[in-house]
């Protein structure tokens, strides 16, 4: 219909089957345009949505969603609201749009933004269960996906979805989580949710639609997932074959058969991850690291008893022939049978590094590790000894600029010679940043600080070393910063700048916001985070000021000549 070519067409008279240019209005045309989405069913039944270069969301078609209010036909593009977080609009990262109703139904459709917080929002239709909030109502606001019916009870760390576009009948939606876990929820039609009534493969079909849930059958970590007509496919690390879960039929799972599955009326489960073709597959990681050969250390591995003194574990993932193997291999999973660990950073050199906690009871904690959902054979032992004669309240590490200040507290000392502290590129070698930092020997509150200005770009870890007049030797636990943003040296390519341009020699994590102004000093446009091309196409040729925000809150300043 004239509303999908988004142009000002009546909604209901029949489109011009050729090529158009998307309007926003009579005369301006959507432009700045990064990624677009649609479901086109029928000339009634219809949306796209599109995201633009400064994270606004659009949306046409005969039925579509704003985020404000029911449903209704729009001939030109319209400005969708946006999810906030912490009272702030979220920055999105993936768009879907999926159909709503099931088969003969007067069919919605359902929107999906993906934040780059990992937090998953939908909107529209939920006959299907489709919004992932466990309820059918109809959402005319944004709202959250859940794991769960309990309150608050989030699908959190999303990496990836993927939602049915292909037939508005059947909405169905799969979404991947940095740790790899596969989720699906909507209709189930053929098992395309790779989910059945008893949450195993070959199990029956007769529950038509899902709540949000982990799919039946999957080993390993998920990297990344298609939702099809009736057909789930996703990939998975360390495999270079591809998974296939519902309506197999005329060769579609790409084995060579000729078999069938049945259709949207299949009776039981079929998923198969072991004769889809062999093919290499971007992600995936070819060479898998040995369970028996890949190794898990601590240092120190023996730290005091306090519930806030801490130890670096390090796995090193080796090949079967003992080889480090050299890069990133998947998803390693880190347990304690005592202490707490932190989040495990991949240093993708083929080492993993996690900090480990201790708990507040003296005795001793057993480590092991999983590469990818498989158990490895080497363990590590930790001890929590004693207290010694130092109670730790606090430790903070805060950039200022290229220095950082380290702070910590104490809330009893007894017989301390003297405080040092440590940093490190890395939480395994370590090196003194300050010595003989005097104690107060007392108790009650006491704080210190002090001023690193040995600048280090990358992560920075920092911890502080007690010693008493024994030589006993307590340590604080281990904090980080994150790599800082040398604005000074940030440039713009290209010179001049056609109709967009890019930033180099910055951190993408660090980048705050880039802010761009004409030599009168007017703000004209605000780009909040990284981004490959800031586009200045629609901009009159001459002269502009860049301005660089850091994390930190420094700011630099670029001239820019635009052609």
């Amino acid at each position: 219909s004239l509303a999908v070519e988004g142009n000002g067409g009546t909604a209901g008279t029949a489109g011009s089957s050729t090529w158009q240019k998307i309007k926003t209005d009579a005369s301006t045309y959507l432009s700045g345009v990064t990624a677009v989405r649609g479901q086109v069913n029928s000339a009634s039944n219809n949306a796209f949505m599109a995201l633009t270069s400064g994270g606004q969301l659009y949306t046409w078609g005969n039925n579509t969603y704003l985020g404000a209010g029911a449903s209704s036909a729009r001939n030109y593009a319209t400005a969708m609201t946006l999810p906030m977080e912490g009272g702030l609009n979220i920055v999105p990262k993936i768009i879907g749009v999926t159909g709503g109703g099931a088969s003969g139904a007067n069919v919605k459709n359902t929107y999906y933004v993906l934040s780059y917080t990992g937090n998953l929002y939908a909107l529209g239709d939920n006959s299907q269960k489709q919004c992932g909030d466990f309820t059918t109502t109809e959402r005319t606001s944004w709202v959250r996906v859940k794991k769960s019916s309990a309150a608050n009870d989030y699908l959190t760390n999303v990496n990836f979805f993927s939602c049915q576009e292909h037939c508005s009948s059947y909405p169905a939606i799969a979404a991947i989580t940095t740790s790899g876990a596969l989720y699906t929820w909507g209709n189930n039609s053929s098992g395309m949710l790779a989910r059945s009534d008893n949450g195993a493969v070959g199990g029956n079909l007769t529950t038509t639609t899902y709540d949000p849930g982990l799919t039946a059958g999957i080993s390993g970590a998920a990297i990344s997932a298609e939702m099809g007509g009736h057909t789930l496919v996703y990939l998975k690390e360390g495999s270079s074959q591809f998974c296939y879960s519902g309506h197999y039929t005329n060769g579609s799972m790409g084995d060579g058969g000729t078999g069938n599955n049945g259709s949207s009326s299949a009776s039981t489960l079929l998923l198969n991850c072991a004769t889809t073709p062999n093919m290499a597959i971007c992600g995936y990681v070819p060479v898998v690291a040995s369970t028996t050969q890949s190794q898990i250390t601590l240092s120190p591995s023996s730290i005091v008893a306090n519930g806030t003194s801490t130890t670096t574990i390090t796995i090193t993932l080796k090949t079967s022939g003992g080889v480090v193997l050299g890069k990133s291999g998947g998803i390693v999973v880190i347990s304690t049978t005592a202490g707490t660990i932190g989040t495990v950073i991949d240093n993708n050199d083929g080492t993993y590094t996690a900090i480990l906690t201790s708990s507040a009871t003296a005795g001793t904690a057993t480590l092991s590790f999983s590469i990818n959902g498989n158990s490895a054979s080497a363990t590590a032992t930790a001890t929590f000894t004693s207290l010694l004669p130092v109670l730790w309240t606090e430790i903070r590490a805060t950039r200022k600029s290229k220095d950082v200040l380290v702070e910590w507290g104490t809330s009893y000392e007894q017989n301390i010679r003297d405080f040092v502290v440590q940093r490190s590129p890395n939480g395994v070698d370590w090196s003194n940043a300050a010595d003989a930092i005097q104690p107060s020997n007392s108790s009650g509150q006491h704080h210190y600080q002090f001023t690193d200005t040995k600048f280090l770009a990358g992560y920075v870890f920092y911890r502080i070393v007690s010693t008493d007049l024994d030589g006993k030797i307590s340590y604080s636990r281990t904090v980080s910063v994150p790599p800082a943003l040398e604005t000074e040296k940030a440039t713009l390519y290209p010179i001049p700048v056609i109709s967009s341009f890019s930033i180099a020699n910055i951190v993408p994590e660090q980048l705050r916001q880039v802010q761009l102004y004409n030599m009168n000093g007017v703000l004209l446009n605000t780009w909040n985070g990284y981004r490959d091309k800031f586009d200045v196409s629609t901009l009159p040729g001459g002269n502009y000021t860049v301005k660089i925000v850091a994390a930190d809150g420094t700011v630099q300043a670029i001239q820019l000549r635009k052609q």
